[in-house]
């Protein structure tokens, strides 16, 4: 029983807590936007980054119904979540740092039928 406990406990310290997803989508960035997507944190856990360049969806339509943040995916370089997806952006998932892109992006795990945001960066002037 405790070498079976020891053994999930490796397994879920071992694990990445957001697994980036790297579908060659943005190759051939310039190292300067690469390094601002890496330094980027979730505004509600500054420890953990909002992952890494492959996880970002240009989501460049927001509006604000019933008093939620839906964002919808405008990007379409085929990622796994289609654009024209509609995610609801939690407020605590709003980054504030400036956005050197100015295009609105979102940063999402988990499934496409169930993403999860880790972060919402506004684009310039929003």
């Amino acid at each position: 029983m405790i070498a079976h406990a020891a053994m999930i406990t490796a397994v879920l310290f071992a694990s990445p807590l957001a697994p980036a997803r790297d579908d060659g989508q943005w190759e051939g960035v310039d190292p300067k936007i690469r390094a601002w997507f890496n330094s980027l944190r979730q505004p509600d856990n500054p420890a953990v980054s909002c992952c890494g360049d492959a996880d970002a969806y240009f989501a460049d339509l927001m509006e604000v119904k019933d008093g939620r943040m839906l964002a919808t995916i405008t990007d379409s370089r085929g990622n796994p979540i289609p654009a024209g997806t509609v995610i609801e952006v939690p407020p605590h998932k709003v980054n504030k740092d400036p956005n050197i892109l100015g295009r609105v992006i979102i940063f999402l795990g988990g499934s496409p039928r169930r993403p999860m945001v880790f972060c919402y960066v506004p684009g310039t002037g929003t």
